[in-house]
């Protein structure tokens, strides 16, 4: 069975272990670490060579008024479909409790812009004059990233 809950501060290093794993910056974690929502596994197991393998997913937001920027999606290579909807409405739940009116995401892959596609995030033809606050996004901007996002 499989959990999902806000991150603690005592999470840091396994978020930091996984979303370097997936060659993402970990700058800014530490600090930003109650914006964080993880899917793990209910035991705690290790694998032999140390790495966490309760640790499904991670998920990292920032939010500036009523805009969220998905900062880290990651999940684990071994995750199934399920989990993957299951960590996504958690997403879309959270940003409602939060009051967003739009969720932001950049990334890179084309893989990702096809999933979020699929998960209901449109393409931005440009840069929204909304992503400019987003220290995530002054960040990465230099590696002209796709920029896709969610209406509430």
């Amino acid at each position: 069975m499989q959990i999902i809950r806000k991150a603690k501060h005592d999470d840091i290093n396994r978020i930091e272990q996984l979303v370097g794993q997936a060659g993402l910056q970990t700058h800014g974690i530490e600090q930003n670490v109650d914006n964080f929502l993880i899917m793990e596994k209910e035991t705690n197991s290790l694998s032999t060579n140390g790495d966490d393998q309760s640790l499904v997913a991670v998920v990292g937001f920032e939010f500036q008024q009523q805009n969220g920027l998905l900062r880290s999606f990651v999940i684990n290579e071994k995750s199934d479909q399920l989990s993957i909807l299951e960590i996504m409405r958690a997403v879309i739940d959270y940003s409602k409790k939060n009051s967003l009116r739009k969720l932001f995401l950049c990334t890179r892959h084309q893989r990702s812009v096809k999933l979020f596609y699929m998960l209901g995030f449109q393409l931005a033809d440009e840069t929204p004059v909304e992503m400019l606050d987003f220290e995530h996004y002054q960040n990465i901007n230099n590696e002209q990233p796709v920029i896709m996002y969610y209406t509430f």
